[in-house]
C-alpha cells in the first residue's frame, strides 16, 4: 500500500521559528553502493596497466586506492604477530615500483579503498604444512611519500617521521578533490559518538548565529550555506554547549583534530577557494597560498616553493570576452602564464600559458 503524507503544515510552522532551514532530499541519502567499492573495500586483484593516474596518485574506476601484496610468503606469521615489518603498500607509482618492473620482479597486487589501515595477507606457516590468513597493519612506501611530498616528506628531512605516523584516513582526505568518487565509510550502528536526535536544529541555529560566517578563515557562505559545518571542540558529538560548537566550512572543518575522513569534492573546495579570493582573506605570500590551497595541491607546492618559484594566486578563474568562467585553475602565475589544476582543463582556452596537471608536477620534482 502506498502512503502519501504531506508535511506542509509542519513546515510552515517551522518557517515561523527560523528561516536556517536547509533542503533535504531522503533519495540523495539513500544510495545503493556501487559492488566495486564494496570488492575495493575487501581487496581486489588488479593489473598494474589497469590503474590510472590521478594526481600522482593510484586510481580505479575513478577510485583513488593503495596498492599492497597479500602473499608474505613463509614471514606472513612474523608480520602478524607484529615481530617483522611485512611488505609496504604503495600510494602511487614510485621508484620500487619501476624498479621491480625493470628487473621483471611482477607480484600480485591488490588494490583497496579500505581507510581501517588493516591489510588481509596470507602466506605459509613455518613448516609448509598450512595455508595463513588474518589482517595486520603495513608501512607506508617511503618512496611514495618522497615523490608525493606527502607532508613535506621530501623536502623537510622528517621521512621517517612521516612514516611513522602516517594514517590512510588522513591521506584519502587529503586527495579527496582529485576523485569523483569518494571512499565509503562503514559506520557502526552502535557508534557512541552519533550525534543527539535534535542535532539538525542545533547546527542550523548555531550557524545562524554567525551569519554562515566561517569562525576559522571568516568566509562568508550565507549564499553557499551546505558548507558552513559545525565542529565540535572536544570531539563528542553529545557534548553541545555553546562553548564546545564552532561554525567552520567544509575546509576549516576537515583540518581539525579527530576529524579524518572528513571528505571534501572539488567543486565544493573550488567554491570555499574563490569565495575566499573575492572576500580577500587570501594574501599573496606563500604563508597563505599553502594555507588555502586545496590540501591535494600543498605537497606539490611546497615543491615548487623549495625551488624558489614567487606565490601563486590561489583559486585563479578563467574568463571569457563576457566575463564569463569558462575554466579554473587551483593555483596561477598570472605574470608568468603559469598554472596548476587538478581537474582535466582544456589548454587550448589558454594557449600562452603552461598548464601542469597536479601529476605532472609531482612526476617532474
Amino acid at each position: 500500500m502506498k502512503l502519501t503524507i504531506k508535511f506542509n503544515s509542519l513546515w510552515d510552522q517551522v518557517r515561523r521559528l527560523t528561516d536556517a532551514v536547509d533542503n533535504f532530499d531522503l533519495h540523495s541519502y539513500i544510495k545503493e553502493i556501487d559492488p566495486i567499492d564494496l570488492q575495493l573495500g575487501e581487496g581486489l586483484e588488479v593489473a598494474l596497466d589497469d590503474l590510472g593516474d590521478v594526481g600522482g596518485l593510484f586510481e580505479y574506476k575513478g577510485r583513488q586506492v593503495l596498492l599492497y601484496i597479500p602473499d608474505h610468503g613463509r614471514s606472513v606469521e612474523n608480520v602478524l604477530s607484529g615481530n617483522h615489518e611485512g611488505k609496504k603498500f604503495h600510494l602511487c607509482d614510485c621508484r620500487t615500483l619501476n624498479d621491480m618492473r625493470s628487473q621483471g620482479r611482477f607480484n600480485r597486487y591488490f588494490a583497496t579503498t579500505d581507510l581501517s589501515g588493516m591489510f588481509t595477507i596470507t602466506g605459509d606457516s613455518y613448516d609448509r604444512t598450512r595455508q595463513v590468513e588474518g589482517k595486520s597493519s603495513l608501512y607506508v612506501c617511503m618512496n611514495c611519500l618522497k615523490k608525493l611530498n606527502y607532508r613535506e616528506a621530501a623536502i623537510s628531512g622528517k621521512l621517517r617521521e612521516v612514516r611513522k605516523t602516517f594514517n590512510i584516513q588522513d591521506f584519502f582526505e587529503t586527495y579527496s578533490s582529485c576523485f569523483p568518487h569518494l571512499p565509503k565509510q562503514k559506520i557502526s550502528p552502535t557508534d557512541k559518538s552519533a550525534y543527539v536526535k535534535d542535532w539538525p536544529e542545533i547546527s542550523a541555529k548555531k550557524r545562524a548565529s554567525v551569519n554562515y560566517v566561517c569562525e576559522e578563515c571568516r568566509v562568508d557562505l550565507s549564499n553557499n550555506k551546505k558548507l558552513l559545518h559545525v565542529h565540535h571542540v572536544d570531539g563528542q558529538k553529545g557534548n553541545n554547549t555553546d562553548t564546545n560548537l564552532r561554525a567552520l566550512c567544509a575546509d576549516c572543518h576537515r583540518k581539525q583534530p579527530m576529524h579524518s575522513s572528513m571528505f571534501v569534492t572539488h567543486q565544493d573546495m573550488m567554491t570555499i577557494t574563490k569565495l575566499r579570493g573575492k572576500q580577500s582573506i587570501i594574501n599573496s605570500g606563500w604563508s597563505d597560498a599553502l594555507k588555502y590551497v586545496d590540501p591535494a595541491l600543498k605537497g606539490a607546492l611546497s615543491i615548487l616553493k623549495n625551488k624558489g618559484w614567487p606565490a601563486p594566486e590561489i583559486g585563479y578563474e578563467i574568463l571569457d570576452e563576457q566575463g564569463v568562467i569558462i575554466s579554473e585553475l587551483e593555483a596561477a602565475w598570472e605574470t608568468q602564464r603559469k598554472g596548476i589544476y587538478i581537474r582535466d582543463v582544456d589548454e587550448n582556452i589558454l594557449p600562452s600559458w603552461n598548464l601542469y596537471s597536479l601529476a605532472e608536477i609531482i612526476k617532474n620534482q
